[in-house]
């Protein structure tokens, strides 16, 4: 019996074939029938395959390119590194969770303010060192230097300190506590190097090892031998490619030049579902896209003219017209339906002409004349939800001119600096994180100029609270706030699409980042 559970292990760890298997068990005098038997299961059907070239078509290639995790802001990078050669403290699994990855566990004193990470043992970077307490805190000071222009760098300023307790545990000191600090350590940036790296030569402890690497052309990865997380990494090499127009990498899946491709466009969904041998994989996400009133400036610092224009929109036609039903209506809030915090019990709200000439009048306005700033840079299909939204809302006496733009330019003249203009988000982690980064009063990015007490109130203490019950009420009316108080009119969240060919196996899809979390290098497989 013990070589037969050695032979089960072997198969699940995709070391045997379904052949190799029976002809093993009847070696060992075992029936056929016993080991057939096995393989019906539908677990045992869904096992991975160790083997093959994997073949990736992204976008985000740049001759500028670099092995610099504090550098990362594209897909093409951000794959071949956070998705391959390199692994963070914690990771974001494919059902959402934050769970230990570098880190065997984490524990936290003092409010949040104190966490103690405790780090797995035999470990290898891919030069050969063993990880230890050393190495996390060169990697993560890396991000917050004086010099530094990681974007990690901002969600970081409240640590105080980072320091070895001893050669496997590391210890966080923050300013003020915060009961999400693991999620933190999932960011694409923080990836974790050796001690005295210089983050120039792809030196992780990832599922893959750089074996060739040209910017903004093409990456190849092997896989690693000595990898520590079992079950994952199962091809036998990675080549990455750099195919930044959407078209051509739907010619490159269809020929059969590559295996799998990441972001398809909405208006292709279709086509591509019916070429054969070819997979569209999607999933619900967080990324959602807005029109921003500044609540500041001219009307829209009546809260009346606010709700007028939030009422003037069909969502439900949104989501028809510019993603082709590949997403869900959204309620003037960036939580999407896969946020463990999402407010289900907020009333969804609906277009309602009716609705929005009450909020003039209250206003103290029969017809309302606006301008709003339109690009193709603001997000797929703005320039034409841009039209449907001055249609829907001629109905409502309201009058809506479009200014369309080019797109070069437009975040760095127009986004957030205009009184009326689109965005679009991609999800955060947290609740907290987007609620930081997009919405509190001091928030970098505060689009739309939101400045609410009880808003930045609430964002504190939840912050810091460890209850999740209570935690979950205070994110639910930080939810219904937005909705009602701020500028963001947020009308629909897009699904992630990507494609594979029908060779391509995997388990569930992560919804955290496009490309299954980005993480379709160590999760997928070969049927």
């Amino acid at each position: 019996m013990e070589k037969l559970k050695k032979l089960e292990t072997m198969i699940k760890d995709g070391k045997l074939t379904r052949r190799q298997f029976i002809a093993a068990t009847t070696a060992i005098g075992m029936s056929a029938t016993l080991s057939s038997s096995l393989f019906n299961n539908k677990a045992w059907a869904n096992t991975p395959k160790k083997g093959g070239l994997f073949r990736i078509g992204i976008d985000g290639g740049s001759a500028h390119d670099s092995s610099d995790p504090s550098l990362l802001i594209r897909p093409f990078m951000i794959n071949i590194m956070y998705g391959q050669t390199h692994n963070n403290l914690a990771e974001v699994d494919a059902s959402g969770n934050i769970v230990p990855e570098l880190a065997e566990s984490w524990e936290t004193t003092e409010g949040a303010k104190k966490w103690i990470f405790k780090l797995r043992k035999g470990v290898e970077f891919h030069s050969g060192k063993t990880l230890d307490a050393k190495d996390v805190i060169h990697s993560i000071n890396h991000h917050i230097g004086e010099k530094s222009k990681s974007p990690a760098k901002s969600f970081l300023k409240d640590l105080e300190s980072i320091k070895e307790d001893d050669k496997y545990t590391v210890i966080f000191e923050l300013k003020n506590g915060n009961a999400d600090f693991p999620a933190f350590m999932t960011d694409y940036h923080l990836l974790i190097e050796p001690n005295g790296s210089k983050f120039d030569k792809f030196d992780g402890t990832g599922g893959y090892i750089i074996k060739e690497f040209k910017p903004g052309s093409h990456a190849i990865t092997v896989r690693n031998p000595n990898y520590f997380k079992k079950g994952f990494a199962h091809f036998d090499e990675i080549k990455t490619l750099s195919i930044n127009e959407s078209i051509s990498r739907i010619n490159a899946l269809r020929t059969g030049a590559v295996d799998a491709v990441n972001k398809v466009e909405k208006k292709l969904a279709n086509k591509v579902e019916n070429i054969p041998g070819i997979k569209l994989i999607e999933v619900e996400s967080g990324q959602h896209f807005n029109e921003l009133m500044q609540v500041d400036a001219g009307p829209f610092t009546d809260k009346n003219i606010r709700l007028a224009v939030k009422y003037a929109i069909d969502r439900e036609q949104s989501v028809k017209l510019i993603l082709g039903n590949h997403g869900y209506v959204g309620n003037d809030h960036p939580i999407g339906k896969n946020n463990r915090y999402f407010n289900s019990d907020l009333k969804q709200r609906v277009y309602d002409p009716d609705k929005a000439k009450f909020y003039l009048k209250k206003a103290g306005v029969g017809k309302l004349d606006l301008e709003l700033y339109s690009s193709v840079a603001a997000f797929p299909g703005a320039v034409d939800h841009a039209q449907l939204y001055k249609e829907n809302a001629a109905k409502a006496n309201i009058n809506i001119k479009i200014k369309q733009v080019p797109g070069d330019g437009y975040e760095e003249k127009i986004w957030s600096k205009v009184p009326f203009c689109q965005g679009w988000w991609n999800p955060r982690i947290t609740a907290d994180m987007m609620f930081t980064l997009v919405y509190a009063s001091t928030a970098p990015w505060n689009e739309t100029n939101f400045n609410n007490e009880r808003f930045d109130k609430l964002l504190l203490e939840a912050r810091v609270e460890l209850d999740e019950n209570k935690r979950k009420e205070m994110y639910g009316e930080m939810q219904k706030i937005v909705r009602d108080e701020d500028g963001h009119v947020t009308t629909m969240f897009s699904n992630f699409l990507c494609a594979a060919s029908d060779k391509i196996k995997y388990g569930k899809i992560g919804t955290n980042w496009p490309f299954d979390s980005d993480k379709c290098g160590e999760r997928w497989w070969f049927a």
